[in-house]
């Protein structure tokens, strides 16, 4: 949503430097320049951050008082840039819940406030009716704004999950890949892609039946989402197949997380009936050129095909034989004999 935000904001802030430079007094340009900076730092640290919203808030309140400060300097309840308070509530049901829009306005009607009754509160008790006026346009953009986001994230839900599973499909994955790339490519860490697929599904279905097909599947893609962390994000790809992505993930605590949720499908029972599971494993590492979701995809897909040919319900990663990985790979399957906390990969 910040990406598809940021476009509109800078072409606001240049809309509002060019009625500045045309009707207003130029030093207010000073607090334009310092909302443009605040949401320049914010762009820059945002694939950096473990909370983005943190720096999305603070970066919003900047500008926020940056605007404040106009209309204290320029008129007070007077100002004509009262008005300016109400565009960024605008973004605000786009960015956070219910609770952060509550939040979202209350700062700024505290900033309204401020800006037009400390210059002069006697000014401001004779034309109380402006700040009156813009209160309330400022909570009713924030009031319709609510359920038109509400609609539209209920209706993108619907297109976006899988309602067997309840995982997220495919629809957006590949947009997603590429968002967690280059946040990887900003951060230095890893990802890494699990690919998986149910073996001899269609023995269940032939055998069992599709509602037992059905509960299969449910229970695999618990399976698969309980041994990942809440930011790792898991998809259905069709039919028996299932993809992980897995931020700041190296070779082989991918390979050690893959061969514990290989494990727990195993172990079952998963919809009443023994299944296995077989996991390719990729990892997109900094030193790595082609960052494509094609290439990743393709190794990811190369090494569950190997899987499959060597026998199935087994790990294979995508690193050759030999490799680094592969050799601490085989360590870290002799732990996971005994449970013990994941290692921290050190890329």
């Amino acid at each position: 949503m910040e990406r598809r935000i940021r476009p509109a904001r800078r072409a606001y802030l240049v809309m509002v430097g060019v009625g500045i430079a045309l009707f207003g007094p130029l030093w207010t340009l000073a607090f334009l320049a310092l909302a443009g900076v605040g949401f320049a730092w914010m762009e820059r640290k945002l694939p950096e951050r473990r909370h983005p919203e943190y720096s999305i808030a603070a970066a919003w309140c900047v500008a926020q008082i940056g605007i404040g400060f106009v209309i204290a300097l320029t008129g007070a309840p007077m100002s004509y840039a009262i008005a300016w308070l109400a565009i960024p509530v605008t973004t605000l049901p786009a960015r956070f819940s219910l609770t952060g829009v509550i939040a979202g306005v209350g700062f700024t009607l505290a900033v309204l406030l401020a800006a037009t009754i400390a210059p002069d509160p006697a000014d401001a008790a004779d034309h109380y009716l402006y700040i009156l006026c813009a209160a309330v346009v400022i909570v009713s953009i924030a009031i319709y704004g609510v359920p038109l986001m509400t609609s539209d994230t209920e209706h993108r839900s619907g297109s976006l999950i899988d309602p067997l599973t309840g995982l997220l499909n495919r629809t957006q994955l590949e947009t997603r890949f590429e968002e967690l790339a280059y946040q990887a490519q900003v951060s230095g860490q890893p990802l890494a892609m699990l690919m998986c697929d149910l073996d001899h599904f269609k023995e269940v279905n032939d055998g069992h039946g599709h509602a037992t097909g059905d509960a299969v599947l449910r229970d695999a893609a618990y399976a698969i989402r309980r041994n990942l962390r809440p930011f790792d994000v898991v998809y259905r790809l069709g039919g028996e197949e299932f993809l992980a992505l897995l931020p700041g993930t190296g070779p082989v605590r991918a390979m050690a997380i893959a061969e514990r949720l290989r494990s727990t499908v195993e172990i079952g029972p998963t919809g009443g009936v023994s299944v296995t599971v077989s996991v390719g494993v990729a990892v997109l590492s900094p030193e790595i050129e082609d960052r494509t979701y094609a290439t990743m995809f393709a190794r990811a897909d190369g090494a569950l095909y190997a899987a499959k040919a060597a026998g199935r319900n087994q790990v294979v990663t995508a690193d050759p034989p030999g490799t680094t990985a592969n050799r601490l790979f085989v360590r870290e399957e002799r732990r996971m004999r005994n449970p013990e906390p994941l290692p921290e990969d050190a890329g």
